[in-house]
This record gives C-alpha cells, structure tokens and sequence, in this order.
C-alpha cells in the first residue's frame, strides 16, 4: 500500500500570522489549538502567541488537525508579503514550523489527492473538460508518488523530505511543485470529480509507473524521446497527433518545409479562444500555438550566441540546420560567423532556443538582409510550442471534447499504457 502524502515547502521567512479553523493537536500532545497565532523566531526557538497565552517550542513545530477534512488552516492576510499572495488560499492536512539558520521554514504535509485538486485548480480553474482533466489528474499523482519514493530513498532533497520544485529539475513542465498554493475557497466541481473518479490509480508504462512528459501544443507531431526513470531508460515514440496514426519522416529539409506551410489536420491544428481560456493560457505568448513565425536581427543572435560557453562565432553570418529527428525538430545547427564554426549539440540548442524565446525546437530559418540598413536577419518559422514530447494538451483537449475517455486519449499519445489502481 503507497502511502499518498506529500511534504511540500511553502515559504520560508521571518514571522507569520495563521489562523486555524478547527482544533489541531499541538506536537506529540492532546492539546488542542485554535483560532488566531502569530508565529515568530527568538534565539532559535519558534514562539506561538495569542493575545492570551505563548507556546514556546523547540526547533520544530507540528499541528495536526483533529479531523482531516473539516479542520483547515489560513494565513492571515496582514502577514503575508506581496510576492505570497498565494497563501490567501484555504490549507489542509499537517502545518509544520521548522526553525532554521535564517527564519522559519513553513511546511504543509498533504494528501496527494488533496495536493492533484489544489494544483488543477491553479493550472485550469475554468476547464470544461473532464476527460481532459483526468489525464492531468492521473499523470500529477505518478509524478507526485515517484518522487515521493525518490525522496525517500535517495538523496534528492535534505533529510527531511521537502518536496521542492528547484529539485525536479530545470525544466519548466516539471517543477509542478510550484504550482501548489492551497486550496481555493471555490473550485470548480469538475476538478473534484476528475480527481474522484482516478482516485488512488496510475498509469503504467513499460511495467513502470512512468513520469510521463506533456507539451502545450505538438504541432502536429510529437517528438520521440528517452526518459530516464528509475534508472531506466524508457523510449516515447514520436506519434502523429491524429486518429489515422500515419507514419509521418521529417528529418529532410523538403518534407518539414511541406509539413510546415501546409499542415495536416490533426487535433491540435484546431483551437479557439476558449481552449486556451481552459488551458489557463490567454497571452499573446499561447496565442499561436499550432504553426509560428519570428523575425531576429542577425546582431541580436551574434550577442545570444557569444554569451554562450565555449560559444563564440564573432558576428553571426548563417545559420543552417544539420540534423532533424524524424519528428522535425532540430537536433544539430550549425553556426558560422567572423571567428568560425561551431556545431551546437542538443543541450546547446536548448540553451540557445531558451534564450532567444523560440516556441520549440522544430523550426526551419531563412537568412535574408534588411532593405534600409543591409543588416542580416532571420526568420524562423516553427510548429508547436514547449518540448513537443508525450502529450499534446491541445491534442488531448480536442480528442476530450469529441468523446475521447481519459483513457483512451493517454493511450493515443502514450501507446501500450494502461491505469492500474494503487490505492
């Protein structure tokens, strides 16, 4: 039996003003508090103060509360900083105090199906798409209980088992612990019936409970990809996003130009404003997800490139694409410039799309000069947005809005998986 609670790390800081609704347990204790504390540090020991009485604990403390699902706790609103507006939300589940060399650690250990609907709340508060829903639920609860068993048996965190974002890793899709903010005091009912109905199941891939990766929008194509997971290696195959699963190459500079200026109707090929109100990405960064289009002067990209290490081409004179997986992202680009030639490799290039703010790395680059000044510049013109890799959340809003199960659409991006319940 998998033990479904997490540790997450909240902030940390000097003091904090809670509010509990409900009675908690203070330590190892009987002893019940409520209502209203102010929580600070003095020479190393943690003071909890109500206008009539002061606690004093060592270097930790823990309140339980005496009824899981009734008793929640709050932090007040005059405490909170700016930048942790997030805390005005409502929390369950176990609050503990750490003191620490600079202040106060605040942890909240929560269960994961509790820790699925308060994420999915902040991620989609307005999605209509239950199926939809249920992939995120299904693919949140493996993240979380692999790296809960990380934790516990390696030495990814500190001793103490704080889940924290900066430790699952530098990609932006993975550090789904910085999305919990508590639980809002309204939800939308679908969020809890998504995560009701997957309760305690998840899914297995290649007889591994897989974490599983997800990208906004394919383009049409998804990338294959080797995903390290407990120590093995487990392959995502590229897949054509569409129910007649073609067999679709665009390594070679003909095939992606076509793939690219005459795309295929596939699921994510059609969205409209309320998929990506649903989707929780309204910008004008999301709002040309499919197919996309980006013009840079060639000095802009001379100072992105030279800023790289071991990196330096002088001024930038061409860019030209080597090597294309068979999904059409770039997996080799060649750099010429005033001082040589260099040749990224797939963790440069991530590196380099990063930070001249390409939508993905599947995109093909013309080289052409400026009318007025002769400068040189580049357009690049891309499919999808994000890694590319496992599955498309617009494909899969799609495929839920036309009658796809949840199951069903993780199999079409993920295929051979299947649900298996844990608890």
């Amino acid at each position: 039996m998998i033990n479904a609670v997490i540790k997450i790390n909240l902030l940390e800081c000097k003091a904090i003003q809670i509010r509990l609704k409900g009675d908690f347990f203070f330590n190892d204790t009987q002893r019940r508090l409520f209502g209203s504390w102010n929580i600070y540090i003095q020479e190393g020991k943690i003071f909890i103060e109500n206008e009539e009485e002061i606690i004093i604990a060592s270097d930790k403390a823990l309140l339980v509360p005496v009824d899981k699902d009734t008793c929640v706790f709050f932090f007040n609103e005059n405490s909170i900083e700016p930048n942790q507006h997030f805390l005005t939300n409502l929390y369950k589940g176990n609050l503990t105090v750490v003191a620490t060399n600079s202040g106060l650690r605040i942890e909240n250990e929560i269960d994961v199906e509790l820790l699925i609907v308060g994420i999915l709340s902040k991620r989609f508060p307005l999605n209509k798409q239950l199926e939809f829903l249920k992939t995120q639920a299904y693919l949140l609860r493996n993240y979380f209980l692999k790296y809960k068993r990380a934790i516990e048996n390696s030495g990814l965190v500190n001793d103490l088992g704080i889940l924290k974002s900066d430790s699952i890793g530098c990609d932006k899709e993975y550090s789904l612990a910085s999305y919990y903010q508590g639980i809002p005091l309204e939800i939308n009912s679908l969020i809890i019936d998504a995560v009701d109905q997957t309760r305690g199941a998840m899914v297995v891939y290649n007889d591994l409970f897989a974490l599983l990766p997800q990208t906004f929008c394919c383009g049409g194509m998804t990338n294959e990809e080797f995903v390290c997971d407990d120590r093995k290696y487990i392959y995502t195959k590229g897949i054509y996003d569409a129910e007649d699963m073609l067999s679709v190459d665009l390594s070679q500079y003909k095939d992606f130009e076509h793939w690219v200026y005459h795309p295929h109707d596939v699921y994510c090929s059609t969205w409209d404003p309320e998929i990506l109100q649903e989707l929780g990405c309204e910008d004008e960064q999301h709002s040309q997800p499919f197919r996309w289009n980006k013009v840079i002067e060639g000095d802009s990209l001379s100072a992105a490139l030279n800023k790289m290490p071991e990196v330096n081409i002088g001024m930038l004179d061409d860019l030209i694409v080597q090597k294309r997986a068979t999904s059409g992202a770039v997996m080799e680009l060649c750099i010429t410039g005033s001082k040589g030639e260099v040749v990224l490799d797939a963790d440069q290039l991530n590196v380099f799309i990063q930070s001249i703010h390409l939508q993905s790395g599947s995109f093909m680059v013309e080289k052409s000069k400026g009318n007025k000044n002769g400068k040189l510049k580049f357009t690049f013109n891309g499919t999808g947005m994000g890694r590319l890799a496992g599955m498309c959340q617009i494909g899969a809003m799609n495929m839920a809005a036309n009658g796809a199960t949840a199951v069903e659409i993780l199999q079409h991006y993920f295929p051979g998986v299947y649900i298996e319940k844990q608890y």
